[in-house]
């Protein structure tokens, strides 16, 4: 009873998730026809990927019924769609600040987002190859590099925050008008929810865990933290790009 109440408590986040997510892809759209900026490519990428894991999650609910995987046990398919869209964003902070894509950047994301990929294809092999590699290297070598492998994504994620987050910073220091800089740090806050605040909260959850300090609870909020932080950051950036005086300022800055 318990675990159908919190597959249904999922299920209607989702629900909640991807509604936003077509409000955010709708207002960029419209922006990207009025201005043709690239940045608005690179932000329509980010909000389409959401708006499919979204569909594949509520999919999976909806017939499975099974609760929300958390960090390295998404499915592969999940685990990719997360860090393109992840890696988008960052694409987009990098044309705001420079109008033009870092080829540090650029390679950063794509040689991690290689990695990751055949990393977790190579861990997925058949039972006769991971029994293979485990009898070369060593159950714990195996298992460590696995771990490592599952981890950067996150890694990603955090670098993705602090990056936008000091590009939005230099940004505030040049502006002399208190409403724009205003969004700016709503940009700032959106980007923590989305690639920050759901680690923060996991990781103090684990360290509460391990203390035995209200596993249930927080064992719940584990699972449900990372999606309404995710909610949040959307939410925020659909009121962001839904000021038009914001936009103006946006697309002088970057023709």
């Amino acid at each position: 009873m318990v675990l159908d109440i919190l597959s249904l408590t999922y299920l209607l986040l989702e629900d909640v998730s991807l509604i936003f997510n077509i409000l955010l892809f709708y207002v960029l759209l419209k922006h990207w026809q009025k201005a043709k900026n690239l940045s608005f490519v690179f932000l329509l990428s980010f909000s389409g990927i959401d708006i499919i894991i979204s569909i594949i999650r509520i999919f999976s609910y909806s017939i499975n019924l099974r609760t929300m995987s958390i960090g390295g046990s998404e499915t592969l398919t999940i685990s990719i769609l997360s860090f393109l869209s992840s890696g988008f964003f960052l694409l987009f902070i990098d044309y705001f600040e420079n109008k033009e894509i870092s080829p540090f950047r650029l390679s950063f994301f794509t040689g991690l987002v290689g990695f990751f990929i055949a990393g977790r294809i190579v861990f997925r092999l058949h039972n006769e190859v991971r029994s293979l590699t485990i009898a070369l290297v060593g159950t714990e070598l195996y298992y460590s590099v696995y771990t490592f492998i599952s981890m950067v994504p996150i890694f990603f994620n955090v670098t993705n925050f602090v990056v936008s987050y000091l590009v939005l910073r230099r940004c505030i220091e040049k502006l002399d008008d208190s409403t724009h800089e205003a969004q700016f740090k709503m940009l700032q806050l959106a980007a923590f929810f989305l690639y920050m605040f759901s680690y923060i909260f996991i990781t103090i959850g684990n360290f509460l865990w391990d203390l035995g300090f209200m596993n249930e609870l927080v064992n719940l909020l584990n699972n449900i933290i990372p999606i309404i932080s995710n909610i949040v950051g959307i939410i925020v950036l659909w009121y962001i790009f839904s000021k038009d005086d914001l936009i103006e300022y946006w697309n002088e800055k970057i023709s």
